[in-house]
């Protein structure tokens, strides 16, 4: 499958449930794991189980060291890390120029990182269209306890799922981040 950045945010096609159907089925592919529920339409708990773990699934055409995740919506109503029940966010995001990396993040980790740099500043993203605004913060993986999982090809906000190879080590590790 070809996951296109542009469609996730189209909620009226299924390209987003799609992409999610074929992230759980490559990690539980590749590392020999049971996939779990797939939830169905907006739910801001989590996207998928692996096993007995909840997951998020995030897309972004930034470099890990520059992503960011949503706290809440421009209104300040609680939104994303916010709401989240998932165990791990995986983040597929550019690694370098023809590829980009799945990485996964205890949920646990990520509020404690943000707990510690209450200073950060943060990004906020206006409405558009039938969109809300997004209020996120920064996020450098690199400063962050990950498991990179493996790669893909990449080019331009087209992630190539097919192309999925995994990482030795997370073959050997991915037992401490999925239950």
């Amino acid at each position: 499958m070809i996951v296109n950045i542009q469609k996730l945010t189209d909620f009226t096609s299924d390209h987003c449930q799609l992409a999610e159907l074929a992230v759980q089925s490559l990690i539980c592919k590749h590392f020999d794991l049971r996939p779990g529920v797939l939830t169905v339409g907006y739910n801001p708990e989590y996207d998928f189980s692996i096993n007995n773990t909840l997951i998020e699934l995030k897309f972004s055409t930034r470099n890990f060291e520059v992503s960011r995740v949503e706290v809440a919506r421009d209104t300040g109503k609680p939104s994303g890390l916010s709401l989240t029940k998932s165990d791990l966010y995986a983040f597929f995001s550019q690694d370098k120029n023809n590829t980009a990396k799945l990485r996964l993040i205890r949920t646990a980790d990520l509020l404690a990182y943000y707990l510690t740099r209450p200073t950060l500043s943060h990004h906020c993203s206006a409405p558009s269209g039938n969109f809300a605004g997004r209020i996120e913060l920064p996020l450098n993986m690199s400063n962050l306890d990950n498991l990179g999982v493996g790669v893909c090809e990449y080019d331009d906000g087209l992630f190539y799922l097919d192309t999925f190879k995994p990482d030795p080590y997370a073959i050997d590790n991915i037992h401490k981040y999925i239950k």
